[in-house]
């Protein structure tokens, strides 16, 4: 097994922290920048050839959730 990085625990609880609904709504009102949007774009375009049918993305999808859903192992 990996070692764990010594901060993981910490990260772990920042990531999964609450944020307060103001913050939520001041981000989501932050359109993003022209930067972001020409990566997000991207992204879009390659996921598309990467995946060019509705079934092939949602076979990624069904193989990605049962990854992000199985419990992790956070030691720290």
């Amino acid at each position: 097994m990996a070692p764990v990085p010594p901060h993981a625990s910490t990260i772990a609880e920042l990531a999964d922290a609450p944020v307060p609904i103001d913050e939520f709504k001041r981000r989501a009102a932050t359109p993003p920048s022209p930067e972001e949007t020409a990566e997000i774009l991207e992204l879009v375009e390659w996921f598309t050839r990467r995946y060019p049918t509705v079934k092939a993305r949602m076979d990624y999808v069904r193989r990605a959730w049962k990854q992000w859903t199985r419990p992790t192992r956070i030691i720290g």
